[in-house]
């Protein structure tokens, strides 16, 4: 992509997603999705899950910002799939939500970007 001053550059998107979906027993599909910032956020504990519940979108509003279609399978028409869309975060069990910065891949405080 060219920059204003006509030097070529490499695209930063603004943001990035991530969409889970889960299959019950029962053929029932649940789904998740999320859209955060592209920023350095670092945040722990609680306060790391209520960024994340802060930051729950539909797939639709994905949709509509990629372009792509995810999933038709499981849409409005999607073949009888009996689909809900998760109001807030899953539960889980096991490690408390903790910052990745200090993670050996993560060495990037102060770099120029």
């Amino acid at each position: 992509m060219k920059s204003s001053n006509g030097k070529d550059r490499v695209a930063i998107p603004s943001a990035f997603y991530k969409i889970l979906v889960h299959q019950s027993a029962d053929g029932t599909v649940q789904t998740l999705a999320v859209m955060l910032p592209n920023d350095q956020t670092d945040l722990n504990g609680s306060a790391a899950i209520q960024y994340l519940q802060a930051h729950i979108r539909s797939i639709d509003e994905i949709q509509a910002l990629t372009g792509l279609t995810f999933f038709p399978e499981i849409g409005p028409d999607g073949a009888g799939v009996k689909h809900t869309r998760a109001a807030g975060l899953w539960p889980y069990q096991g490690t408390p939500a903790r910052s990745l910065v200090d993670a050996k891949c993560r060495k990037t405080a102060g770099m120029p970007y």
